[in-house]
């Protein structure tokens, strides 16, 4: 939208109905309504009382976060911040999000900080105390332009030898990566670890 109102478009004669720019645009409830009081949290370090409702759940919990930052992923946004409620720092998903409300409780302050915390994830799902794995993927020569071009993670490291295209990554196992792997078909082979290739198989099983 700021895009096309710096251009003036709609002023243009018989430019006011067209549209030139298009994004993807999501299918369903991505929490967008809560932006703007979880991002006026963290600029005040405000603490929020969230009501949430994880997905195949019936069951509302109630959060009093601490938030420190919001992600955006695949037109889905999320918030991280200290749950009182897990003694823990956790993502939450704000199309999950059933209510947002002031919260009197005082701001869990820490060091916090995204890049670190998210160095080892891919999608949103990090674990705490756990090691990051190795995963080589092994690609068709076809999917060489795209992956180069658009890295699947950070970390991703290319290894053209005798076995062919090689995709090297140092990242959490999440059902994120999992799916990720899942949407190349065929056109991919896991390598490593040994978890991964497990879990890959018993997603495909019938």
């Amino acid at each position: 939208e700021k895009i096309i109102s710096g251009f003036r478009i709609s002023k243009i004669p018989g430019y006011e109905k067209r549209k030139f720019l298009e994004t993807e645009e999501p299918t369903a409830d991505t929490g967008i309504r809560w932006l703007e009081l979880i991002y006026e949290a963290i600029l005040l370090k405000k603490t929020k009382e969230i009501t949430y409702r994880r997905f195949n759940s019936t069951d509302n919990k109630m959060h009093v976060l601490s938030p420190y930052v919001i992600r955006e992923y695949r037109n889905r946004w999320y918030v991280t911040g200290y749950s009182e409620l897990a003694d823990d720092v956790l993502t939450l998903a704000l199309d999950r999000v059933i209510d947002v409300k002031d919260s009197a409780d005082t701001f869990h302050a820490t060091d916090f900080d995204e890049h670190s915390y998210f160095k080892y994830a891919f999608g949103v799902t990090t674990y705490n105390g756990i090691q990051p794995s190795t995963v080589q993927l092994l690609f068709n020569d076809e999917q060489r332009g795209y992956i180069s071009s658009k890295p699947l993670h950070d970390s991703q490291k290319i290894i053209v030898d005798e076995r062919g295209f090689l995709v090297e990554l140092e990242c959490y196992l999440t059902p994120e990566l999992e799916m990720a792997i899942l949407s190349y078909g065929e056109k991919v082979k896991v390598l490593g670890p040994v978890e991964l290739s497990a879990a890959r198989i018993a997603l495909v099983r019938p």
